[in-house]
């Protein structure tokens, strides 16, 4: 391949390689180190990139594994010792007639509500 076909390949890419052909050596050598501090601006944004990515995906992942809901059993909650607290406070009449109550709502008809 020919220096110039190499040249017109590679400006299909994005990079005019004739501009070069004609500078002295002291502005290809600033043309080299601005090339090369180009290449290190990118790497480090890819590397940003790379990392911000690497963060997100656990954070995705550590949240997927986590439980939605955060249940607490029925003994842990304290809900026995309340009930016996207030059961104690009804009298032997008072636990008869909601006892009788929650039975007529258990066994009501509710038929077509719905």
């Amino acid at each position: 391949m020919t220096k110039a076909k190499q040249a017109t390949t590679i400006a299909s890419a994005g990079i005019d390689y004739d501009k070069y052909s004609n500078m002295t050596t002291s502005q290809l050598l600033n043309s080299l180190e601005s090339a090369k501090k180009k290449r290190v601006k990118f790497q480090t944004q890819a590397n940003n990139a790379n990392a911000l990515i690497d963060f997100l995906t656990d954070k995705i992942r550590d949240s997927l594994k986590k439980p939605k809901y955060d249940f607490v059993p029925y003994e842990k909650s304290g809900l026995p010792e309340l009930a016996k607290k207030v059961k104690k406070q009804f009298t032997p009449k008072e636990l008869a007639r909601l006892r009788e109550e929650l039975k007529s709502e258990i066994s009501a008809d509710y038929g077509d509500e719905f």
